[in-house]
């Protein structure tokens, strides 16, 4: 299977974001027409205040495949991705901040996949080495848990991540997956591989 030939969704939560949006987004939009046929970029507004949808819909006369899902109220990143994740119908799925993760690495992370890990992780370099005491909390969490599943799961983690489709029906099937949306991938024992970059 070719990369062009893969469908690809991307899920991301936005909140009072009107300043930097429609950048963002045109900015993801651009890479992925480039480097894919068939996607969908799937952006959930929790709940924002500002002119955060006006700026997407902006974006969406101009572009194409981009979906806005508004949420009444203000949920969170984990409910809010749970809403696009429980809407994304892509062979794989991406989540990233729009204002954080660069979208060029996103056909990088498709190749990875392709190539037999079903979940790959984008970690920056910068945060990697941050010996900081999260960092700690969270590698020493997710040891523990691999330990206890007997599992194989990355000591460093991130949000900005692909899953294949398997994975994701596995964490749909998690009756309160998005208390665990952050975890759940880590911890279903799918092969897994990292891509390392510079913000």
């Amino acid at each position: 299977m070719r990369t062009r030939d893969i469908f690809v969704s991307v899920v991301m939560r936005v909140r009072d974001a009107e300043q930097s949006i429609g950048p963002a987004l045109e900015r993801l939009s651009g890479v992925m027409e480039a480097a894919f046929a068939y996607y969908e970029i799937l952006v959930v507004d929790d709940a924002s205040t500002d002119a955060t949808r006006a700026r997407i819909a902006e974006v969406q006369a101009g572009a194409r495949n981009i979906q806005l899902y508004a949420l009444a109220r203000r949920k969170g990143d984990n409910i809010a991705l749970t809403a696009g994740l429980d809407h994304a119908i892509g062979d794989m799925i991406v989540t990233l901040d729009p204002m954080l993760d660069p979208p060029e690495l996103i056909p990088q992370m498709v190749e990875r996949a392709l190539q037999g890990a079903d979940i790959v992780y984008a970690l920056p370099r910068e945060r990697l080495a941050n010996r900081g005491l999260a960092n700690i909390v969270v590698r020493g969490f997710v040891a523990m848990l691999s330990r206890l599943i007997k599992v194989d799961a990355p000591q460093a983690m991130s949000s900005y991540r692909l899953l294949n489709r398997g994975v994701l029906n596995y964490m749909l099937e998690a009756v309160d997956r998005h208390r665990s949306l952050m975890f759940l991938p880590a911890l279903s024992g799918y092969p897994y591989a990292t891509i390392e970059y510079c913000l």
